[in-house]
């Protein structure tokens, strides 16, 4: 369904700075790797798939040294997905204690009701005794007005976003991620991959604690 692809020559965001060659861009590029890819719905963020289904690694281009997902999407979830095999640093994004931001747009089956932003902006507690952490949430009109949300979390729990709009008794029908830290998706098509520059990955250093 989805055809492997070479990586791209530039990170497809705009006015982006041109990197300066100091001492830490020399250390990132002597070995590690950093890819961003669009992940398309029904890849799975697995390495290997008992069904037979295509997952993310399958999109990587061939021939790279062995990378890991910094933490997974569901399948039905699009958007940007971070991989590398700078391992020690993958898992500091993922802790919550450093807080890296991720931004989701969300469609859900009904308008949220009025109560549930403000309430989503102090946190929730949701079935079960799960606690979720204050969000930042906006309406959106793109690409359904009243039905479209920017999420903005700082944990990444199981299926959070899932679980916090179905507290308020909707359903998403869309969830597509933005961005990880200071990484943005860009003009990435689904399935495309590009590999991050030195001034890029800098910018993850430096959001850690």
């Amino acid at each position: 369904m989805y055809a492997k692809i070479s990586l791209m020559k530039n990170p497809g965001t705009r006015n982006r700075p041109k990197p300066t060659k100091t001492t830490s861009d020399r250390k990132n590029s002597s070995g590690f790797l950093w890819l961003a890819m669009n992940k398309p719905a029904e890849a799975t963020t697995t390495r290997k798939e008992d069904m037979g289904r295509r997952t993310v690694y399958d999109l990587l281009p061939p021939n790279l040294p062995r990378v890991e997902s910094v933490g997974r999407l569901d399948r039905a979830t699009t958007g940007l997905l971070l991989f590398t095999n700078e391992f020690k640093l993958g898992q500091a994004l993922l802790n919550p204690e450093n807080e890296i931001p991720r931004v989701y747009r969300v469609v859900t089956n009904r308008p949220l009701p009025e109560q549930a932003l403000p309430t989503l902006r102090q946190g929730v507690l949701l079935q079960g005794g799960t606690i979720c952490q204050p969000i930042k949430i906006q309406k959106n009109n793109f690409p359904t007005p009243g039905r479209s949300y920017v999420f903005t979390l700082q944990e990444g729990k199981y299926r959070e976003v899932r679980r916090l709009v179905m507290h308020f008794g909707r359903t998403v029908r869309g969830l597509h991620r933005l961005t990880f830290g200071p990484i943005e998706l860009g003009n990435l098509k689904p399935g495309q991959v590009r590999r991050l520059p030195d001034w890029e990955i800098n910018k993850i250093r430096k959001m850690i604690k």
